[in-house]
């Protein structure tokens, strides 16, 4: 090798030496530095592309989008089977409503790498923002079907959520399910089992099948207990059943959880009027008003306990109030 050609290999290697520097300059959230380090590393080497690149994700952390993408474009042209150069520009037009430019990227990995399980759910998922349901179902299918667990759990996952925005209830459930199946909890891939066994009890709900959404709702709170949202559902599905004292238990851990809850102190105050108790039905809408002042059912339900109780005045009061703040929205 010539003096010119060791030349050229050492500039390579002190380009490639930035790097690590790199790596601890952006993961110290010193952004404007490590996209100094990137410069300093292409300045020594035009085509060090992972230089490139770092210096595009270092420019998202700055909201500096469109310089990103130029990185990234720099970086497909040295490599234009690079995938994570095209993911990364896919994410961020994504971001930005481009959903026609961030399809051509997913596209651009499919073409070389047709088993790229996140590029297919990604354009699936813009799809789905695009309202092509059918399409971004074709997209899911493509991930299911190369039959490996740690994917298919996601794109179940994503497909279930389609198919309930297509109101096709039933087989949504038979995605979550499934998902459900696959479900490992050390897999990098794996999904919140959280948001699946949810779904699912919403999907189970549309159907009228509240037993079993009750299930769901059960099944969360086994292995996660402080989540709000499951007691209030769970509670909300057991008043559908007129079982309202298990409803009032469900409200009253919500309110455990977080005392300044509104929603739990409404939903406790009408499942009370149910059972005819209006005082402390009342004061469950009060302590519902006083967390937040314009919540407009609150007002509401206060009326018609107000009503119950033969405080008519009052009750026109907080009826002409409930009114107002609706005439708000």
């Amino acid at each position: 090798m010539g003096l010119f050609g060791r030349i050229k290999k050492n500039l390579k290697q002190v380009a490639s030496d930035f790097d690590d520097k790199y790596e601890s300059l952006h993961s110290l959230e010193q952004y404007e530095e490590a996209i100094a380090c990137c410069d300093e590393a292409i300045a020594l080497d035009s085509k060090h592309y992972l230089a490139w690149l770092n210096k595009g994700n270092s420019l998202i952390k700055l909201g500096k989008n469109e310089e990103a993408i130029a990185c990234y474009d720099e970086v497909i042209r040295l490599d234009p089977e690079y995938h994570i150069a095209w993911m990364n520009k896919g994410t961020i037009l994504g971001a930005l409503g481009k959903n026609e430019e961030a399809i051509a990227c997913y596209d651009g990995i499919i073409r070389f790498w047709p088993e790229f399980y996140i590029a297919w759910t990604s354009k699936g998922k813009i799809l789905d923002a695009m309202g092509k349901y059918e399409e971004a179902i074709v997209c899911y299918d493509k991930v299911i079907q190369f039959e490996d667990p740690l994917h298919s759990e996601s794109a179940l996952f994503e497909k279930g959520t389609t198919l309930f925005q297509l109101e096709r209830y039933e087989e949504a459930i038979a995605c979550y399910d499934e998902a459900i199946r696959l479900h490992n909890p050390v897999a990098v891939t794996t999904v919140d089992p959280y948001f699946t066994w949810m779904n699912k009890s919403h999907a189970l709900h549309s159907l009228g099948q509240y037993e079993e959404a009750i299930v769901c709702y059960d099944e969360i709170i086994q292995w996660n207990p402080e989540h709000l949202d499951v007691w209030i559902n769970k509670g909300q599905t057991l008043d559908k059943l007129e079982r309202y004292e298990e409803a009032l238990a469900c409200y009253d851990m919500a309110i455990r959880l977080d005392p300044e809850l509104s929603v739990a102190w409404n939903n406790k105050c009408a499942t009370l009027d149910k059972l005819e108790r209006y005082e402390e039905a009342l004061a469950c809408c009060d302590e519902a008003i006083r967390l937040d002042p314009e919540y407009f059912h609150a007002w509401n339900n206060k009326c018609y306990t107000l009503k119950k109780l033969g405080r008519h005045e009052e009750s026109e009061q907080s009826f002409a109030k409930a009114k107002e703040l609706m005439n708000l929205k």
